[in-house]
């Protein structure tokens, strides 16, 4: 086999292995038309879907202080108490809206729904209304583009040119470092990382994942998982520990409990990876017999919401495990 023959074949196999993720992850085939129910059943979508309530009302509050000038941080906090608490996120949405304020609802809208058909839709109606919607344009890529490669290139495209818009607007790049106006470029950035890592691109995957955490410091855990899949796949076993041993980590502890498996692994201490194994499958036996193809993800869905979890877990580190098949030969041999 020629050198070209075996770039096309370890692409196609990585592309496989992608949508073998993203089935899992979604519970439903990507080839397949869009509906409303997912194979999982009554567990579609895996747990709650994202509601993006906080940043509405932020959003309310970004707008309400626009309005006027405060004298102190008590008066603004006084005057939004007034007209914020107690009130839904819907109360709260401008009564005479700009086309981008439309459009960052319908964006919300997209993120929050369910169906692949309805995402696109609607961030399709958000685009009409505002083509420099960040978070539609990213729906509207996700949804369209034909491979990782292409999905990676279109998101640094829309990223490079949110950049160009943000330093052309002087008001915009005062405010940028605002939490609520950094929300859909630091969404979009990590898609990009966790979208580099699907293509191969393990290195620009994890300088990406590093800028998201430069640009948003008071939440270093916010790429941690894709950062800690990253450094595994790529044998990195330093900087995956230094992830797994981090204090009040988001990260599910039925993933870091594999991933720890993997990480002792990789760092030659097969005595380290069998205690973490023992504690592992204590937290999450079914991710073992996903990873050593004993339970098959296509034919055996998750019948319970722990399952699910191990679920999502295997398909965070499939890659990850791939990476090091002499790593899966040993877990194997020891679910024996």
């Amino acid at each position: 086999m020629g050198k070209k023959a075996r770039k096309q074949a370890k692409k196609k196999k990585r592309e496989k292995r992608v949508q073998k993720r993203k089935r899992t992850q979604r519970g439903t085939a990507a080839d397949e038309a869009p509906t409303q129910e997912s194979d999982w059943g009554s567990l579609s979508p895996p747990y709650a879907g994202p509601n993006f309530d906080s940043e509405r009302i932020h959003l309310a509050a970004h707008r309400l202080m626009a309005e006027r000038e405060f004298g102190s941080i008590e008066e603004t906090n006084a005057y939004l108490q007034e007209r914020i608490v107690g009130k839904r996120p819907e109360d709260l949405f401008p009564e005479n809206p700009t086309p981008e304020e439309e459009a960052c609802e319908l964006a919300f809208q997209a993120m929050e729904a369910e169906s692949t058909w309805d995402q696109v839709l609607l961030a399709a109606d958000a685009l009409d209304l505002d083509p420099a919607n960040l978070d539609a344009e990213r729906i509207r890529i996700e949804h369209s583009a034909e491979d990782a490669f292409e999905h990676a290139e279109q998101l640094a495209s829309a990223l490079e040119e949110y950049r160009l818009r943000v330093s052309d607007d002087d008001a915009v790049a005062e405010e940028f470092g605002s939490d609520v106006l950094s929300r859909p470029y630091l969404r979009t950035l990590a898609a990009l990382g966790r979208t580099q890592r699907d293509a191969g691109d393990l290195e620009g995957a994890i300088q990406t994942f590093a800028e998201v955490l430069e640009l948003n410091p008071r939440d270093p855990n916010a790429v941690a998982e894709g950062l800690l899949a990253c450094h595994l796949e790529a044998g990195d076993h330093s900087a995956a520990r230094e992830i797994l041993d981090r204090d009040g980590s988001p990260i599910s502890p039925v993933l870091i409990g594999w991933a720890r498996v993997l990480e002792r692994y990789v760092a030659d201490d097969l005595s380290g990876a069998r205690i973490a194994l023992a504690e592992a499958r204590l937290r999450g036996r079914v991710v073992g017999s996903l990873l050593t193809g004993t339970r098959d993800v296509e034919t055996e869905p998750p019948t319970s919401i722990a399952e699910v979890e191990a679920f999502l877990c295997y398909a965070s580190l499939l890659a990850a495990w791939d990476a090091h098949p002499d790593a899966v030969g040993w877990l194997i041999d020891q679910m024996a």
